[in-house]
């Protein structure tokens, strides 16, 4: 299947070449999307839906806005006829806001975020209209996509090391320690830096810590799965925890997450960041404490 290419993001409402493009590669994988017209409808909406479903459960959603998760498992790019730019022409839509007290991107792992979050910057609907839930799912979704992974011992790595530095110093190839609140906070830094207001949450690698503090903060937390919130756990019998960041609730008390410092079974301590599916409230000797919103009930200030 030819990889195809778009100049943005396809959104419901919009007539346009892109959106031909969409509906000819639905088609191909098997959807339908109505009229090949250029013209995006709840037709090509409810095509868009069923091929969310069926290849992308847990990772979207699945509500017919196209992503980048969307056009990547479409086989599709955001692209341009203009040469590329060399790296030091490089102009990022986020900056870290002024005076800002914590949470700090290091430059290289702010652009491999923009690069998919805002391809040739183009601005996803969902930031346009400070939607903080699907907001964080987008950058989630662009963290997962970088198939970050431990490398040269345990908690280490040159992108685990960018992500341990959003607390803290810089910890280049890694510092040796766990990293899955860690990875939220760069998720909770990315939506700070875009609306400039910086998140009340606390700047803290701790997972027990974080929840502890952030409930002292009136609508921050909540006890009920809720997307774009993280899911802090207590191990039994330990100050220590894990987190995981809500992309979905599920039926059955069930969770679809993005963690870091997991692994494809699952555990605490893994290799690397994967899409995860979990019990809202118990998992591997860990209790759910609460949910921690990035702004006090998730909305945008």
């Amino acid at each position: 299947m030819q990889r195809l290419k778009l100049k943005g993001y396809p959104a419901l409402g919009d007539e346009s070449s892109d959106v031909r493009t969409l509906q000819l590669r639905l088609l191909e994988v098997g959807e339908s999307p109505g009229p090949v017209d250029g013209k995006f409808g709840q037709r090509t909406r409810q095509a868009v839906i069923s091929f969310q479903r069926k290849k992308l459960p847990g990772r979207t959603f699945e509500d017919g806005s196209v992503s980048f998760a969307t056009i990547d498992a479409l086989d599709m790019f955001i692209g341009t006829d203009n040469p590329a730019k060399k790296p030091d022409e490089y102009l990022f839509i986020t900056q870290d806001l002024q005076g800002k007290k914590q949470r700090k991107i290091l430059p290289e792992l702010r652009r491999m975020i923009e690069e998919r979050v805002f391809p040739l910057g183009n601005i996803p609907k969902a930031f346009l209209d400070r939607d903080v839930p699907e907001m964080a799912c987008l950058v989630a979704e662009a963290l997962e996509s970088m198939k970050i992974r431990e490398v040269g011992g345990n908690n280490r790595g040159k992108i685990v090391g960018l992500v341990q530095s959003v607390i803290g110093g810089v910890a280049p190839g890694g510092d040796g320690l766990a990293w899955c609140m860690s990875i939220d906070q760069v998720i909770i830094a990315f939506v700070e830096d875009y609306l400039g207001v910086e998140s009340p949450v606390p700047a803290s690698e701790g997972v027990t810590d974080t929840y502890t503090r952030a409930k002292a903060i009136p609508g921050l937390t909540t006890s009920v799965c809720t997307r774009g919130a993280i899911a802090c756990a207590q191990l039994d019998g330990s100050w220590m925890g894990h987190a995981m960041f809500v992309m979905k609730p599920l039926p059955a008390d069930a969770m679809a997450t993005f963690e870091g410092n997991t692994n494809d079974a699952g555990s605490r301590d893994g290799h690397g960041a994967f899409f995860k599916t979990r019990h809202q409230h118990r998992n591997d000797g860990k209790t759910t404490l609460g949910f921690v919103f990035i702004y006090p009930h998730n909305r945008a200030p």
